[in-house]
């Protein structure tokens, strides 16, 4: 028998790379509000604001591009395991 699962992805914010994010999620609706060294700040077309912090990753749907989770680095690191 063969276990399967979705396919997520997620991509890493270092603090620069509002822009890179905001691509990974083109599948969505999200608006920046804020983004510097220590955190990103988006809002989704309902206007609920998801933060990321710096070195926090954002997880999605690889088939829709819609965001699923989003949390630290430690928060990822305990809750998703990451595979090829």
């Amino acid at each position: 028998m063969a276990t399967v699962t979705h396919r997520y992805e997620s991509e890493q914010y270092d603090g620069t790379n509002s822009a890179v994010i905001l691509a990974f999620l083109d599948g969505a609706s999200y608006t920046l509000v804020e983004a510097n060294e220590a955190r990103m700040v988006l809002t989704d077309s309902e206007g609920t604001r998801k933060t990321i912090p710096t070195e926090g990753w954002v997880v999605r749907f690889g088939w829709s591009h819609e965001l699923v989770w989003q949390g630290s680095n430690s928060a990822y690191l305990a809750q998703w395991a990451v595979v090829s």
